[in-house]
């Protein structure tokens, strides 16, 4: 009786081992998905945000290419009061969230881009400001598969410090912009920022 009760504790004990084991890789296993579905998720966002922003510089050189000039361009969405251009034509024809003008539908569109001249990209252009595309508020994750998927040579997301945009574009260039050193060489990337939440996505619309 002894031997059988001493055999009933170690099957207990076996018991116990097999089943921390088994919840250790649960947990694990669990942890690798996890860890890849925030990934896969990171990787959608970059390319959707990639995928906006290159419409968005298509856009303008249409309607460039249109007759519209660099000051007309209006990206005022509907009902055409949020961000107005006293500079674009009143049918419309110069707005990018208009049918008579870029045709694109603002409510496909992240909410949070700004359009602002309040930069140039080194070495892209002149020293006179950008016309660009900018989005604020990113984690260094999605910062860095930005940059990754650019092939922008950015390997690890850059540091700014300073105002890199301002108000949206309403069809003036600022006097004095600012250099936004971590687009030296490339039109499009992201940089980790001290004003704009923790990383912003740049995109130049127009080179000057």
């Amino acid at each position: 009786m002894k031997s059988e009760h001493g055999s009933a504790i170690v099957y207990v004990f076996i018991g116990i081992a097999l089943f921390g084991a088994l919840m250790f890789m649960f947990s694990r296993g669990t942890s690798q998905n996890t860890s890849a579905m925030t990934d896969q998720s990171n990787n959608i966002s970059a390319s959707a945000l990639l995928e906006e922003s290159n419409i968005l510089e298509t856009t303008a050189q249409k309607l460039l290419h249109d007759g519209c000039s660099e000051q007309e361009l209006s990206f005022d969405i509907p009902p055409y009061t949020a961000n107005p251009n006293t500079n674009a034509p009143t049918d419309k024809h110069c707005h990018f969230f208009h049918p008579n003008g870029g045709k694109l539908n603002a409510s496909a569109f992240n909410q949070n881009w700004v359009f602002s001249s309040n930069a140039f990209f080194p070495n892209m252009g002149t020293a006179a400001p950008e016309l660009g595309a900018y989005l604020g508020n990113l984690d260094a994750t999605t910062c860095q598969k930005i940059n990754t998927l650019l092939g922008n040579g950015l390997t690890t997301p850059p540091s700014f410090t300073g105002t890199i945009y301002t108000v949206t574009y309403d069809g003036t260039f600022t006097a004095s912009p600012v250099s936004l050193t971590p687009a030296t060489d490339i039109s499009a990337g992201c940089t980790l920022s001290d004003t704009h939440g923790t990383a912003v996505f740049f995109k130049t619309l127009l080179i000057r």
